[in-house]
């Protein structure tokens, strides 16, 4: 529960402060103090971008060199979109975590420098998870779809990433 938040009771006295042109197939933002994280398509790469969230200026830009191109729903012509980022503490330190068509992603918030990463691609390139922290270090990502779950473990040892998978499952039964 967050209080003392004030907000508009009205929307009509709200003002636009910045528009920026993006791809198609994008994700929400994530809002850490001042600075907003998303991901879209640009052409035939994916970006995950942090920008000033008071101005829309761009702090730093990760692209993956993937098109992702998956249609929605029966017979749907919409370009699916990505996960959204989300700020996480992973073995000890924080990052942005974002799910997108080659796998999970991680990045320094301030710099933007990958850390590490996972391949994990899905059929039918669906990838709208949220990763789960689950002890610190390890992360669940549980797709549905048929596709099931997978728990990723997390380390850092002088510096150097590493993320393996440690079990999947397509599915998951209560014990």
């Amino acid at each position: 529960v967050v209080r003392g938040i004030e907000y508009s009771e009205t929307w009509l006295d709200l003002e636009l402060r910045w528009r920026i042109p993006i791809g198609e197939g994008w994700s929400s933002f994530c809002v850490v103090g001042p600075m907003a994280f998303t991901q879209w398509q640009e052409y035939e790469s994916q970006v995950t971008v942090c920008l000033r969230a008071a101005s829309g200026v761009e702090v730093w830009c990760n692209e993956d060199k993937v098109r992702f191109d998956e249609a929605m729903g029966v017979g749907g012509n919409a370009i699916a979109s990505c996960s959204s980022p989300q700020l996480s503490t992973v073995a000890g330190t924080e990052q942005i975590l974002i799910f997108n068509g080659v796998g999970i992603d991680a990045h320094h918030p301030e710099s933007g420098k990958p850390l590490w990463n996972h391949a994990f691609t899905t059929s039918p390139k669906i990838c709208v998870a949220q990763p789960g922290i689950v002890d610190g270090s390890s992360i669940l990502l549980s797709l549905g779809y048929g596709l099931g779950s997978i728990l990723i473990d997390v380390e850092e040892k002088d510096g150097t990433w590493t993320a393996k998978e440690r079990w999947n499952c397509r599915r998951l039964t209560l014990i």
